[in-house]
């Protein structure tokens, strides 16, 4: 029942590649981002890969016992 977004940024000449793939969620008053960077490379090799291991990332509230 949560509402999850996918933001995908090409950053052209950025340090840590410039793919990055990001999936964010919000729980309470916090936020949460899986984040993926890529090279031109491992993105062309991989990006159906990366897409889908993006979009396993869930946020679960914990447990008050």
């Amino acid at each position: 029942g949560r509402t999850y977004y996918t933001y995908e940024l090409n950053a052209i000449g950025a340090r840590t590649g410039p793919h990055i793939l990001a999936y964010v969620t919000s729980l309470g008053e916090l936020v949460y981002m899986f984040k993926i960077y890529a090279s031109e490379r491992q993105w062309a090799k991989n990006e159906d890969r990366l897409r889908k291991l993006v979009a396993t990332f869930q946020a679960s509230v914990p447990r008050k016992d």
